[in-house]
């Protein structure tokens, strides 16, 4: 599926083309990529990812959609399929909106995982969500900077003095 989605029904079958990708277990990493220092990435991973960008685009413009509690657990069962590895991150991505904040509990667990951590804590910061310091806390000593400095914007805007 390419190009605007203009139909909740469109959001949905993304969604299930996505989730049609996913292997049947998780698959290991594969080899370093020398240029990034990170493992190359599988096609379904990248095909999860542009799908997933076309969903975050998707609620961008058709903001009443944010409210559809129905629509939100179904991407939320994409974001937290971890069979699709880092091609999840767009989805996680995509419901980085304050409407959403009821579904951060199903989010919290994936800041324990390396795929979309940093992406989780992006979105819960976004949802305007403060209940989970003790979850982020350990993403103050991440190895990436960019998770770092969004651990510690979390946590001076949420921990409590």
């Amino acid at each position: 599926m390419h190009g605007e989605i203009t139909e909740k029904s469109d959001l949905v079958e993304l969604c299930r083309n996505t989730l049609a990708l996913s292997p049947n277990t998780i698959p290991p990493d594969q080899e370093i990529d020398p240029g990034y220092g990170q493992p190359k990435w599988y096609q379904f991973e990248h095909e999860a990812w542009a799908f997933g960008e076309q969903a975050r685009q998707a609620f961008s413009h058709n903001r009443s959609w944010k409210r559809d509690p129905q629509l939100q657990l179904t991407v939320l069962e994409v974001a937290t399929r971890r069979h699709l590895r880092r091609g999840r991150q767009s989805w996680v991505m995509a419901l980085g909106f304050t409407a959403a904040r009821q579904q951060a509990p199903a989010l919290v667990e994936y800041l324990a995982d390396p795929d979309v951590d940093g992406h989780v804590l992006d979105t819960l910061l976004k949802m305007r969500v403060g209940d989970f310091a003790a979850q982020v806390w350990p993403l103050t000593r991440h190895e990436q900077t960019w998770v770092r400095k969004l651990a510690r914007r979390y946590l001076s805007r949420y921990a409590a003095a």
